[in-house]
């Protein structure tokens, strides 16, 4: 808990009813303010859970019982909150799961309160940022499909979606929460980034095989024999390449997209 404080306006809003069976009902005004711990592994496809109880310190189940009658909460509408900013979650309630709680020799004290749940937004997300790094991990594939020696039409290519990628992340970092490690979001991007730097490389490789080529044969009817061996050597390579790469990206998919949902 963060802070407590009694509402008041003229006078503090509280107040006790007696009925005729002899119940006591006291009401108490109060605003509570309390800290939520957040886990953002999962960001943006993350679920955060709030557990808000309320208990006494001194008094056991015995002695004292604590029940949660009714719970919820309310929300201006968009005409009366207009100038207020679209929330990033999906707010939801939920009871609690436990009203008692075992401090082992100290006792078992009973609880009231509520869970909050807050269900982050992640459309604009997927939209903005997961969809175009994979669509530029897609374009990429098609370098494989262009001859080695077109140097500047294939790393042309590659070199603009690397930046366009690099682009993507810089604009996503001033959004990202203070996690323990990478977020959802972080590792797709990175992963991402490894599938184009992977094509970078590769094209890297064919390129230095053919500077070698070059060097150990300098007559031009060698020449020209070991640069049809190597084409047709290069044009293994890729089409090798073309084929595992997509099933590596859709094999990451399927571990990745359950892990950080499910």
């Amino acid at each position: 808990m963060k802070s407590f404080s009694v509402l008041d306006v003229y006078s503090k809003l509280s107040g006790i009813w007696i009925d005729s069976n002899k119940s006591v009902l006291y009401s108490q005004a109060v605003q509570i303010s309390f800290v939520c711990p957040m886990n953002f592994k999962r960001f943006p496809l993350d679920k955060q859970r709030c557990q808000f109880r309320v208990g006494s310190y001194s008094y056991g189940v015995a002695q004292m019982i604590f029940i949660t009658k009714e719970f919820g909460y309310s929300s201006y509408s968009k005409n009366v909150n207009k100038n207020s900013p679209p929330l990033d979650y999906d707010l939801s309630m939920e009871a609690l799961k436990e009203n008692v709680i075992d401090y082992g020799s100290l006792g078992n004290f009973s609880v009231a309160g509520f869970e909050i749940i807050l269900s982050r937004h992640s459309s604009s997300y997927l939209v903005t940022y997961y969809l175009p790094a994979g669509v530029l991990v897609l374009i990429s594939w098609v370098s494989f499909m262009i001859p080695y020696d077109m140097v500047a039409a294939r790393m042309t290519l590659l070199v603009i979606l690397f930046l366009a990628l690099l682009n993507i992340i810089n604009t996503i970092k001033p959004e990202l929460p203070k996690a323990e490690g990478l977020t959802a979001i972080e590792v797709w991007l990175l992963v991402c980034m490894l599938f184009l730097f992977g094509a970078l490389i590769e094209y890297a490789v064919l390129l230095f095989k053919n500077l070698q080529v070059k060097k150990k044969n300098p007559s031009e009817a060698k020449k020209a024999n070991s640069i049809q061996q190597l084409a047709e050597q290069c044009s293994r390579i890729d089409q090798y390449v073309l084929i595992s790469f997509p099933i590596i990206f859709f094999m990451f998919n399927l571990i990745y997209w359950p892990a950080y949902t499910l």
